[in-house]
């Protein structure tokens, strides 16, 4: 997951440009490690991590500030506009009609300390946009096929058959 800026808007132009467009499948039809795939079911908590704004938990945050400008009239001084993106997440499943996924994130920032720290240093003045994934939700993973599992072992014991990573996540 990118870090920084909008990532859905960079992918959407690589995908176009370089035409690196996985193809849709469902979990069960993931056949080679390294392959690009689009998979799309619900998601399901390993682990979860905290939205700072409500404190719901999510599995994934994508956390965009807009800072407005102001002046310190004590200081004498003036804080220009500034814009901050920062992400987090933790590994989640990713479950559809035909089989189950793990899909590892990157950890990121801690997100609730850094929101802590531009509250105290800007407070009301800035502009919040979070997006989050949180369990239940229903979306698209883009990814990279890290591992295929055989789910024919009666002696296996990961819960998923495919494990994905350098993921995109969008709701549906």
């Amino acid at each position: 997951m990118p870090g920084s800026g909008y990532p859905a808007r960079v992918n959407w132009l690589r995908r176009f440009f370089l035409g690196d467009s996985p193809r849709p499948r469902a979990v069960n039809e993931i056949v080679q490690p390294g392959e690009r795939v689009e998979l799309r079911g619900v998601v399901e908590a390993l682990d979860v991590i905290l939205n700072p704004l409500d404190g719901r938990e999510a599995v994934m945050l994508r956390y965009h500030a807009q800072i407005m400008a102001r002046a310190d009239p004590q200081l004498g001084r003036l804080d220009r506009a500034a814009h901050v993106a920062y992400s987090q997440g933790v590994s989640f499943l990713l479950r559809d009609s035909s089989g189950v996924a793990r899909v590892q994130v990157d950890a990121g920032e801690d997100l609730v300390a850094i929101h802590s720290d531009l509250l105290a240093r800007y407070g009301p003045g800035i502009e919040l946009d979070i997006f989050a994934v949180e369990p239940g939700d229903r979306v698209v993973v883009r990814g990279r096929v890290q591992e295929q599992i055989a789910a024919g072992s009666p002696h296996r014991s990961a819960a998923w058959t495919a494990v994905l990573v350098d993921v995109e996540v969008e709701k549906v």
